[in-house]
């Protein structure tokens, strides 16, 4: 008996463990994902991928006929996987359509493919270790929440691209997502996964004249100008266009209380993949999602392991904060149009003067350095 033959035989000892087979034919099951938010693994065989039941793989799997040996899955957006199979040693590519919720019951291949090579090995013989890198960091701070140093949350500025069902890239939004340092990740669901993981939209824009506003939707760099009492420091960003017509550079600045604000705000809801986002208006579960073990409002919890599972499950579904983060004033600081360059750096320093104390802006480009 074999060392792996033993594992198996040990494990269905335990009672633990479900048996699931398509065929009595070997498939080469060799590559899957779980996807805790629709309860479905998927997984990747010769000539079939299988959407299974996380809590009964027994049921009739959803399957499509792929023509090849699938060796990526991995989640795209909120509706599609991207897949790749060996393709007869010319490797392919595709989008799979998996609903945006498990009662959906969609699992349908997109007729279009695209090459493979340097994503998927064109040899079935051979395992392929994939990862999908969606989110464009920019930085990341540990900044104080209250006097209790357990409810410090770690801030991550970064920008997203945000898509639509038919994958189409419709815009960049910049963003605020904050976690707890501790957070150890969830005991039945979002193991090894944040569990207080939340973001919102940061926002820097100014309206014309006849209405409508520009966004200066991608962020380029951060800086923290921080004070004795954190609720005071002051968040400095840069942001460009992503816009190929229009190009510019600007400068926002916002108060970490009102990003605190948003934060222990309303959170974002939406009731099928046609449906606008809401304020969701239902039942929040205590401790508020978000919230960090063993601090002022959790002492007896110890870890994020502890948290309740309708905490967990809650934060799985609404990670995205309602309200928008602003500006002070609602609007940028600095605007730069019609130039060769743009702001790519931010630096600032606070300087007494006879007739007060100002804020200093050191501002680099890719050709000069300059102060405001």
């Amino acid at each position: 008996m074999t060392g792996l033959t033993r594992a198996a035989q040990e494990l269905r000892e335990t009672k633990t463990s479900e048996y699931f087979s398509l065929s009595h034919h070997p498939l080469d099951y060799r590559i899957l994902l779980m996807d805790e938010d629709q309860d479905r693994i998927y997984v990747g065989s010769k000539d079939h991928i299988l959407s299974l039941n996380i809590n009964n793989i027994s049921q009739e799997p959803l399957s499509h006929g792929c023509g090849n040996f699938v060796r990526v899955i991995q989640a795209f957006n909120r509706t599609h996987l991207y897949v790749c199979g060996s393709g007869a040693f010319s490797p392919v590519c595709t989008y799979l359509n998996r609903g945006r919720r498990s009662e959906d019951q969609v699992f349908m291949i997109d007729s279009k493919c695209e090459s493979g090579k340097g994503r998927c090995s064109f040899n079935p013989n051979v395992n392929t270790v994939s990862v999908m890198i969606k989110p464009m960091f920019v930085d990341a701070h540990v900044i104080p929440d209250g006097t209790d140093p357990n409810d410090a949350k770690v801030y991550f500025f970064f920008k997203e691209k945000l898509t639509d069902n038919s994958r189409s890239t419709k815009q960049i939004h910049s963003m605020i997502a904050r976690i707890c340092p501790n957070d150890t990740g969830g005991l039945r669901s979002l193991v090894n996964k944040w569990t207080t993981f939340l973001k919102a939209r940061l926002v820097c824009s100014v309206t014309d004249e006849d209405g409508p506003e520009t966004h200066f939707d991608e962020l380029e760099d951060v800086f923290l100008l921080e004070t004795d009492n954190p609720r005071t420091t002051l968040v400095y960003g840069i942001f460009t266009t992503s816009s190929s017509v229009f190009k510019g550079s600007a400068v926002c600045v916002y108060h970490l209380s009102d990003i605190q604000t948003v934060f222990n705000g309303p959170f974002a809801h939406k009731e099928g993949p046609n449906h606008q986002l809401i304020s969701y208006q239902g039942r929040i579960p205590y401790p508020r999602p978000g919230t960090c073990p063993g601090g002022a409002f959790t002492p007896n919890m110890r870890t994020t392991k502890e948290f309740p599972d309708d905490v967990v499950t809650f934060i799985r579904n609404h990670p995205l904060m309602y309200n928008s983060i602003y500006p002070i004033h609602r609007r940028p600081l600095i605007v730069r149009t019609g130039t060769d360059y743009k702001y790519t750096k931010i630096a600032v320093d606070r300087v007494n003067a006879a007739d007060g104390r100002y804020h200093v802006l050191f501002l680099g480009t890719g050709k000069y350095l300059s102060s405001n």
